[in-house]
């Protein structure tokens, strides 16, 4: 968390560690108009929210955190 702050710093952001199914869900609900999420962290966290990307005008980046990362082709 302490990296994430510091690289920020300054930055308009908001940072959440999902903490609970469906939290993801809630988090993307927080933001009606249009947002780009960092999604950090392994495959079953970027496919979650993914799932709760869909149609909508969200936009996300991947940051692979996770111990296989196969999805994201990062080796």
């Amino acid at each position: 968390m302490k990296n994430i702050e510091r690289v920020m710093e300054g930055r308009d952001c908001e940072i959440y560690f999902s903490e609970y199914k469906n939290h993801v869900k809630e988090i993307v609900k927080n933001y009606p108009e249009k947002t780009r999420f960092y999604s950090v962290g392994g495959d079953g966290f970027f496919n979650q929210v993914i799932q709760n990307l869909v149609h909508t005008n969200h936009g996300v980046v991947c940051l692979p955190f996770g111990t296989g990362n196969d999805f994201s082709g990062a080796r």
